[in-house]
């Protein structure tokens, strides 16, 4: 095919070349292939069950770092924000938990406030400068495991 044969077919002015082509034409249908949702639904699915830590994290940084360069209004604004993100993802990972070990409703929740309430803290210990290695280690250690739990709860919750 002539390079202007591939521009005038882009233009629409050739006819379509396959028969499924000229049978969408006829019907008036696209054969453009469309973006599936169940396609997306898996990748977007774990995007947003990592985001979750991964926002909660940078959102208890930031405001032990504005709590600390005394901007007590902006620290406080951000970790009320970081306070609601955690209320979001405490009913995924608790109920991740619950069908993961089979416990017991309460001990789910205990868990799952166990977990984003250390990650928090490690966060704002790093922060005022006490951090070391072990803080660091249990961070990456939570955060991955927080953002499984989540993905795992949004992938059993099916509607």
């Amino acid at each position: 095919m002539t390079q202007t044969n591939r521009i005038d077919h882009l233009n629409g002015t050739l006819e379509p070349r396959t028969k499924r082509q000229r049978k969408a034409k006829a019907e008036g249908t696209s054969t453009r292939p469309v973006l599936s949702v169940t396609r997306t639904r898996k990748p977007v699915t774990v995007w947003l069950g990592c985001g979750i830590p991964v926002l909660s994290l940078s959102l208890s940084h930031q405001g032990g770092e504005l709590l600390a360069a005394e901007h007590y209004g902006l620290g406080v604004g951000s970790l009320i924000l970081c306070g609601v993100v955690l209320c979001l993802s405490l009913s995924h990972l608790a109920a991740a938990i619950e069908d993961i070990t089979h416990s017991a409703q309460w001990q789910a929740w205990m868990l799952a406030i166990a977990v984003d309430a250390a990650l928090v803290c490690a966060e704002l210990v790093r922060v005022a400068g006490q951090g070391g290695l072990l803080q660091w280690g249990m961070m990456g250690a939570l955060t991955a495991t927080s953002a499984a739990l989540n993905v795992w709860a949004f992938f059993r919750s099916h509607r």
